[in-house]
């Protein structure tokens, strides 16, 4: 499993220029940076393959996608942050939509709201924190959009991702008890917000470790 070290970049000796972002070794023992960006078009098949890797029916009411499936078919880049490195390029992705796209009627009502549809990290790396690092950059992205809330939905199937959203800020505000039935279970929906002060001092931090997380919101479920 990936390990998160408790050490800030600039904290490092050497001698070459090192790009800002948080250091994770891999399980393999690399040490890797991770730092998170806007997607790009050629960031696709990364971000298709992460998509693939990761879904599971714990994590998606959806079917899983096919392989060669276009990441960017059902979303623009400028919706998707991604956690890359300079040697691997992306790692994880998050996409962060404004409520407004995603309403047929009174947009302006919702305009304040940015939902998280969906946050994924690929499987050699999950358990390195990179999850937190990526909700952290929802927010912080969230917040240059002027929003001062942020929804996602979570399938009770996906405690790991809930405990994740919880040690980063988001309260459950409300459960769709049985929303879903396939493999002989009943599944929950549960809707996650997190609250965004006008004026923040910081963003929320956490030390738990992450998994690969799929929390998948409106845009997602039919």
């Amino acid at each position: 499993m990936a390990l998160k070290l408790g050490l800030a970049y600039n904290d490092i000796l050497s001698n070459e220029p090192l790009p800002s972002g948080e250091l994770v070794i891999d399980d393999t023992g690399l040490a890797l940076v991770i730092s998170v960006r806007p997607a790009r078009r050629d960031d696709d098949a990364q971000l298709a393959q992460i998509a693939y890797e990761t879904w599971s029916t714990d994590t998606s009411p959806l079917p899983r996608p096919a392989r060669d499936a276009p990441f960017f078919a059902t979303i623009e880049p400028e919706h998707v942050l991604v956690a890359a490195t300079s040697s691997l390029g992306a790692v994880g992705f998050a996409t962060l939509l404004p409520a407004a796209e995603l309403s047929d009627r009174h947009a302006e009502l919702c305009a304040h709201v940015q939902i998280l549809r969906s946050t994924a990290v690929a499987p050699r790396l999950q358990g390195a924190g990179i999850g937190g690092i990526l909700l952290d950059a929802v927010q912080r992205e969230a917040m240059q959009r002027e929003a001062s809330r942020v929804e996602t939905k979570i399938l009770s199937t996906n405690p790991t991702a809930i405990r994740l959203a919880g040690a980063y800020g988001y309260r459950e505000e409300a459960r769709l008890v049985g929303r879903y039935q396939w493999d002989g279970r009943t599944v929950d929906d549960v809707l996650l917000a997190l609250e965004i002060p006008h004026q923040a001092d910081g963003f929320p931090s956490a030390s738990l470790s992450s998994a690969s997380l799929n929390m998948d919101s409106y845009h997602d479920i039919g």
